[in-house]
């Protein structure tokens, strides 16, 4: 299809600067709300609508949801060609290779792959961003071989090398020859005891060590394997979750953005080992960090925006207050400054990640038991923080210490709401079953009507990787036009 026009109700230049910002592979998202002779009229946002030629014989309906992407741009002119999503699967991938081939890509199952990720999470298609993708995913495949002299490459690497970005890690050049440290130290045999604990015995067995150089090197090594471990532990959609949230991709980013997709209590794990550092001290300012710590982990009634943003900001502050005062003199200072980075940079991630969905990650307090919430808050099939509350849906996941960890989601169309609960033993989904209609009682009081079924999770957790499946839904139509410029 040839793009003829970009119609913008507010301002009628800002249609014009948008179109030639447009450039070969943008990803566009609309519902079709006009067709006739060879015409459609795609709507794209609440002020921006696009008029396009058809350039082929093929029936797109009124109101129908489709994708386009920027094929061909010239001077005074835009073609794009409609994404398949559920038709036929020779056509589609068909499509996808003619599309690899025109921005200059290889039609590998890997650049497929990667396509397909960019597409599913509406990021623009180009041969840089498939590149990069492409260069992490082999790089995490070389730490996957578990060579020894890479794991010595980012241990004497003299660069914080959690913090560099991956791309350069191989790169690195070591402070010295690794190969002799292989051979001197007799590790060219395979891991006995695990590459951590036989680097630290190889390498203290065979050279003289005091207690500051051994607590050094441990550190060293403990640094390293969390880079490599977090580098393996990557994948395609993980990568392109991070790219599409503006998150640099690092071995820390990595390590922090699959530690907020687990099912682990994260926040409060780190919060705990702080508090637990704290309580041995008898300094007044730590106990006084110590007291504040705790407050926040906030109540299931006090989650509401008024309360959340600040806790998040008075945390920050804490952390800040406490790495002044840690030394990096002792083992157990390391271990706390540890987990003082992860906090911290787990903090700005979340804050990455707010600035296109609503989702909030924080430690709360329930039964007094410390735990972490995630909240997905979202319009089903739109993308814009602002939401409609009479047309919200909400996914809720935390762990208890009754019934285990559970997953609730939450559909509000004006008084109705439909609640399903997924938990990790069937026990426990026929316990909330069997008591559920105290809850259904008590909304049908206020006016709602609700139905509540809990189910045995069999899936995975939910997870930031996850959410453009919760936002675009499958069942959602789709049609693909084969149209060629």
């Amino acid at each position: 299809m040839r793009i003829t026009s970009i119609y913008n109700d507010i301002q009628s230049q800002s249609g014009e600067r948008f179109a030639r910002s447009l450039k070969i592979g943008d990803v566009i998202k609309g519902r079709v709300v006009g067709t006739g002779e060879g015409r459609i009229m795609l709507k794209i946002s609440a002020e921006q609508t696009i008029n396009a030629v058809v350039l082929a014989d093929m029936p797109i309906e009124k109101d129908a949801i489709i994708e386009i992407i920027i094929n061909k741009v010239t001077d005074d002119k835009i073609y794009a060609q409609v994404i398949e999503q559920s038709c036929c699967e020779e056509t589609s991938k068909n499509e996808v290779l003619n599309i690899l081939k025109s921005i200059g890509v290889a039609d590998t199952e890997l650049n497929t792959d990667v396509f397909k990720a960019l597409i599913a999470h509406r990021q623009p298609v180009n041969k840089e961003v498939i590149e990069y993708v492409n260069f992490i995913i082999k790089t995490a495949e070389l730490y996957k071989r578990n060579d020894i002299k890479d794991i010595l490459n980012l241990i004497f690497a003299e660069k914080d090398i959690l913090n560099t970005p991956v791309y350069k890690l191989v790169d690195l050049t070591p402070s010295l020859d690794t190969s002799s440290v292989i051979v001197a130290d007799g590790l060219e045999k395979d891991f006995t005891q695990g590459p951590m604990e036989d680097i630290i015995k190889a390498i203290s067995e065979n050279s003289e060590l005091d207690e500051t150089c051994l607590i050094k090197l441990e550190q060293l090594v403990s640094v390293a394997m969390k880079t490599a471990d977090s580098i393996k532990k990557t994948d395609i959609g993980l990568l392109v979750s991070m790219l599409s949230k503006n998150i640099e991709i690092t071995a820390e980013n990595l390590y922090i953005y699959n530690e907020i997709n687990s099912k682990r209590e994260v926040i409060s794990e780190y919060i705990g080992k702080v508090l637990k550092h704290l309580m041995d001290s008898e300094d007044p300012k730590a106990q006084l960090i110590l007291t504040k710590l705790n407050e926040v982990f906030l109540k299931p009634e006090e989650l509401d925006e008024n309360n959340v943003k600040p806790e998040f900001k008075k945390l920050l502050n804490l952390l800040i207050q406490l790495e002044s005062s840690i030394g990096d003199d002792d083992k157990n200072n390391y271990e706390i400054r540890d987990a003082l980075m992860n906090l911290r940079n787990f903090v700005n991630i979340i804050k990455s990640i707010n600035s296109n969905m609503n989702y909030i990650h924080i430690p709360i307090i329930v039964n007094n038991k410390q735990t972490d919430v995630k909240i997905f808050i979202y319009e089903r099939g739109k993308r814009n923080k602002k939401i409609d509350v009479s047309n919200t849906s909400i996914a809720i996941c935390l762990s208890t210490d009754n019934i285990g960890y559970v997953e609730g989601y939450i559909e509000i169309r004006d008084k109705n709401i439909n609640v399903i609960f997924k938990l990790d033993n069937k026990s426990a989904s026929d316990t909330i079953n069997n008591h559920k209609e105290v809850l259904i009682d008590a909304l049908r009081s206020k006016g709602y009507s609700i139905s509540i079924h809990a189910v045995e999770k069999k899936d995975e957790p939910i997870g930031l990787a996850h959410v453009e499946e919760i936002l675009n839904p499958k069942e959602v139509p789709r049609y693909s036009i084969d149209v060629r410029v």
